[in-house]
């Protein structure tokens, strides 16, 4: 008789790719007397991914042959960053005008679109923002506020190195009139 625990190849794949279903890149045979018959589902299945969704996945199957032999095999799937987060990611808050004389300039009491960048696409990345304020007075009951923006993606970023790589910054303009 014979018997033989046959593995789905090793891949790379882009970790914008969805791990819902592992099987979509292959899964495992036994070949017992040369007739082919899908194997149990893996052993077991290990995640070795950062918080950027890249690193690799091994899945190990084990089958009992009728000789009470264990036959053993892996797949590795192994996760590569994709496309990288860009500028062309962010939707930078719009400039913005009020009407008051002690207005809420926080970003929460701002309407849509005002108040915080957005993100087209989160994929393999980890994009933070944070911004400050300077405030200037142009004439009594006028000001306007320049609120730098700066966005990392923590996947990218690496603190203090030249060039700077994945830190973006932009500038919203609040002016704010007293009528």
């Amino acid at each position: 008789m014979s018997f033989y625990l046959q593995c789905p190849p090793d891949v790379t794949i882009q970790c914008s790719e969805s791990l819902t279903d592992l099987d979509k890149w292959g899964k495992a045979w036994v070949w017992k007397d040369y007739v082919k018959l899908p194997a149990p589902a893996p052993k077991t299945v290990i995640y070795n991914t950062n918080a950027c969704g890249i690193g690799f996945i091994t899945r190990t199957w084990e089958v009992e042959d009728p000789h009470w032999n264990v036959h053993r095999c892996s797949q590795t799937i192994t996760v590569a960053a994709g496309l990288a987060f860009t500028s062309a990611d962010i939707t930078w808050p719009g400039y913005y005008q009020i009407e008051d004389c002690n207005p809420l300039v926080d970003p929460r009491n701002l309407p849509y679109g005002y108040d915080y960048p957005r993100f087209n696409r989160v994929q393999c990345s980890q994009p933070m923002y944070s911004y400050k304020d300077t405030k200037y007075t142009i004439s009594q009951g006028c000001m306007k506020i320049l609120r730098e923006w700066k966005v990392i993606d923590w996947c990218q970023f690496v603190p203090n190195a030249k060039p700077v790589v994945g830190l973006w910054t932009y500038t919203q303009v609040i002016k704010l009139v007293v009528n």
